[in-house]
């Protein structure tokens, strides 16, 4: 008995009609025949009869091999040369990948893996490739490390010299092991319809404010934190002459390349890819009258752009007028009501079963 591992060939798949006619493989199970040697590991088996002897004599069910790696595991084969009866593989062989080393797995370690079997036609130097049909992936892990086929190739099929499976008392199966890496990432998109949300800031004394810029409390809507930020002078093109109002996700910080206020902030909490879209009303609110100013606006929110506003939302003749009631007492009240707001949240990992 010899174990032997090969290195790949160029792969080239060839489905033939020639496949052992009275080999019927179940359901969810395909077969084709290909020329390329199995990737990953073969196992070459010399004197297979007394083998398969011993095994019926001494009540042994299965032979394993050694161990092979691949994507980054440890599998072993494990071969029933007379059928694997518990299931259901009477009259075939049966041929099963396995994971080894199961014993130092973390609780929890899964292992996702898209495999082929084979059996070598040493007559016509092909082989026999079975796989689960439709690329079906399969899940190893410590309670279940195995798969594989309980009716590989009847075993009439394999003893027909014709077939090219069992030459001179000598076979060859192999495996080829593909391990599906979990580098995807998955993106939510959550509306939350009529938020009906609003957040009202009152602030005293606003005339005699001396800073150049102030924010509110921190309020949540659509599960982000926002803070409105307000310049009682202005700010940019509106410095001097206007109130500049800006609504801004919360825990922003500000860029080392500052180029002014809409590019000197980034957000620390909103991972990189997610964003959040918000429609919402900024209203200054004219106490006397109810001639209140409004200003709509829309904008997807993000790491890299996390506010937006209007340096220019008034200007300060409007704000200080004695027919307008803006600062009625010295008050001044901003509210902001959100209309619409979207959240498309990605994460890195994505678990299929």
């Amino acid at each position: 008995m010899e174990e032997r591992c090969y290195h790949p060939l160029p792969e080239v798949d060839r489905v033939s009609s020639m496949l052992p006619p009275a080999d019927m493989l179940p359901t969810g199970v395909t077969r084709s025949i290909r020329e390329m040697q199995p990737a990953d590991y073969t196992l070459q088996i010399d004197s297979f009869s007394i083998l398969s002897d011993i095994f019926s004599e001494r009540r042994v069910e299965r032979y394993e091999s050694g161990c092979f790696e691949a994507g980054g595991y440890k599998w072993r084969l494990s071969l029933y040369p007379n059928g694997d009866q518990k299931r259901d593989g009477n009259g075939h062989l049966s041929l099963y990948l396995v994971l080894a080393e199961t014993d130092t797995f973390p609780v929890g370690l899964e292992v996702f893996v898209n495999f082929k079997l084979f059996v070598y036609d040493q007559i016509r130097d092909r082989y026999l490739t079975v796989q689960d049909a439709d690329g079906k992936v399969r899940r190893f892990h410590k309670t279940k490390p195995e798969y594989g086929f309980s009716r590989l190739i009847s075993l009439t099929a394999f003893h027909n010299a014709s077939n090219g499976y069992l030459v001179e008392d000598s076979c060859v199966f192999g495996a080829e092991v593909f391990v599906i890496k979990n580098k995807s990432k998955a993106e939510r998109l959550t509306m939350i319809k009529d938020p009906v949300i609003s957040y009202t800031l009152e602030v005293d004394n606003f005339s005699k404010l001396n800073g150049e810029c102030y924010r509110s409390h921190d309020f949540t809507c659509g599960g982000t934190k926002w803070r409105l930020l307000y310049y009682p002078r202005g700010d940019l093109e509106g410095k001097q002459d206007s109130l500049s109002l800006y609504l801004q996700l919360a825990d922003c910080v500000r860029s080392p390349s500052y180029l002014g206020w809409f590019q000197g902030y980034k957000s620390k909490t909103l991972p990189q890819e997610s964003k959040v879209y918000v429609e919402c009303i900024l209203c200054v609110r004219d106490q006397v009258h109810g001639r209140n100013k409004e200003r709509k606006f829309h904008h997807w929110f993000s790491a890299a752009s996390p506010s937006i506003g209007y340096s220019s939302f008034m200007s300060l003749k409007d704000l200080y007028g004695r027919k307008r009631g803006f600062l009625k007492n010295d008050i001044f009240i901003v509210n902001i009501a959100f209309d619409v707001v979207f959240a498309a949240n990605q994460d890195s990992r994505i678990r299929s079963k």
